[in-house]
């Protein structure tokens, strides 16, 4: 054996390039390394450990935990990342007698099929693991979220960078608790908060958000016009959302231009359905000319108008992911919107990786939109437009869509192609996509399915590449 596979920094480096993700315990090159000597099984125990820590170990180590507490805090000094997802008539209690000094990352899940108390176990394992080494902090579907919960947060881990929430509709938090959190946690710079979180998100602690001076990620379920209004004050006084530039939440179309003054640096917009119809978003969301991202959602009624669709496209070059319409059955309606609109933003966009339009009526574009994608945007990967594509028009043109991955259609084809035909008409369009996995059309549309069925085989193939190559 080479000298230098006795010093524990190479051989730490060496192991590491192992992912076993991928692989079999049996067969992964970390699990052999175990029985090479003292110094391979300690590298390949912490590499082990520390990535990609899932909620079956957690029951492992809680049972561990249970039989020999030294042993088990072995291996907890190697975790970083911890996964927990409830099972029914078991807890994991038992790993609040460890400590976690490297742990970086936690994520507690509960399954609303789980038959106990979401307290059971959840309000003491979340308030452990608040760490002092922690980075990221995410609660999901259950656990409920109390103000000692966020006490723990705020006491014990002064690095966190994120914390995502989700609510659990028993959650006991309160404002004041929140408002305490964010204003201590000084290096945070994303918070995700999912849910009604009755009580917990007023104008209060969003002016908290407003004055965190590093806070880049906000994800709310509502931002309030009052909300808004009430940020005046603070403006006067200091900067509100100096660093912020991404934001997911509902908002009104009045509330949107109030946002603009104090947010006006944003790069990534969501919103969520509206509670009321609106007929102008678009034209307000041209005000952040840094957009790189925009995704709308448009409640029921609304309207989506080509003319504000141009000047969005105008006023925000950057973009690179433009997704616009509406969610189920509830689909906006359009104005001034056609073929020769897509055209023309896909000439003001040469970067769009993603543009999805999904309105009413679902015919609205033809293959003369699709084909300007293809031809103006050369890095498309996804695509989902209301539609109906001519397919035989389409293979007969020299288009190609290089970087494209996912199609989707929403309204049946025009296509006059026989069924006897289909097998060429699928290969022609696998040529024209080269990179297409997932192709998807309305299931009522009989050309469509065939379409669908006939394509199917190739992109499993190109699937199957992918997974092949990626192995190698």
């Amino acid at each position: 054996m080479h000298p230098a596979l006795g010093l524990p920094e190479v051989v730490g480096l060496v192991l590491d390039l192992f992912d076993p993700v991928d692989e079999k315990p049996s067969l992964s090159p970390l699990y052999n390394s175990l029985f090479v000597n003292k110094l391979f099984n300690h590298e390949a125990t912490r590499i082990m450990w520390s990535a990609n820590f899932d909620s079956d170990r957690a029951y492992l180590l809680n049972n561990l935990a249970r039989k020999d507490v030294a042993r088990a805090q072995f291996y907890a000094n190697f975790i970083r990342v911890m996964e927990i997802y409830p099972r029914n008539g078991e807890n994991v209690t038992e790993l609040c007698h460890l400590a976690y000094p490297r742990l970086q990352k936690v994520l507690v899940y509960e399954y609303s099929h789980i038959e106990y108390p979401p307290h059971a176990y959840a309000d003491e394992i979340c308030k452990h693991l608040a760490q002092p080494s922690l980075l990221h902090y995410e609660l999901h579907e259950g656990p409920a979220i109390t103000d000692d919960v966020l006490a723990a947060l705020t006491q014990h881990c002064p690095k966190l960078q994120s914390l995502r929430l989700k609510s659990s509709g028993h959650d006991s938090a309160t404002a004041e608790g929140l408002v305490y959190l964010i204003s201590a946690l000084h290096y945070i710079h994303s918070f995700i908060f999912q849910g009604a979180f009755a009580g917990i998100l007023t104008s209060k602690s969003f002016q908290a958000f407003a004055q965190h001076p590093r806070l880049k990620s906000l994800a709310l379920p509502l931002i309030e016009d009052d909300w808004l209004h009430a940020l005046q004050e603070l403006d006067r006084t200091g900067a509100v959302f100096p660093e912020l530039i991404e934001l997911r939440t509902q908002i009104s179309c009045s509330g949107l231009e109030l946002l603009l003054r104090y947010a006006p640096k944003l790069e990534i917009l969501i919103i969520y359905p509206q509670v009321v119809a609106t007929h102008s978003l678009l034209a307000v969301a041209s005000g952040f000319v840094n957009l790189v991202e925009l995704h709308v959602e448009f409640s029921p009624g609304s309207t989506i108008n080509g003319t504000d669709l141009i000047n969005l496209t105008r006023s925000c070059p950057k973009l690179v992911s433009l997704v616009v319409g509406g969610v189920g059955d509830s689909k906006p309606s359009v104005k001034n919107l056609t073929d020769d609109t897509i055209v023309e933003m896909a000439r003001l966009l040469p970067d769009l990786t993603a543009f999805h339009l999904i309105c009413e009526p679902r015919d609205i574009l033809s293959w003369s939109a699709l084909r300007a994608l293809g031809e103006h945007c050369l890095k498309l990967e996804r695509c989902c437009l209301s539609g109906a594509i001519d397919w035989k028009i389409a293979v007969a043109n020299d288009a190609m869509f290089p970087s494209l991955t996912r199609l989707t259609v929403m309204h049946a084809s025009k296509n006059t192609t026989s069924l006897e035909e289909m097998d060429g008409l699928a290969g022609k369009l696998a040529n024209m996509m080269p990179q297409l996995r997932f192709f998807d059309g309305p299931a009522h549309s009989v050309v469509d399915h065939e379409l669908a069925v006939r394509l199917d085989p190739l992109l499993q193939q190109r699937l199957q590449a992918d997974g092949e190559s990626k192995s190698y």
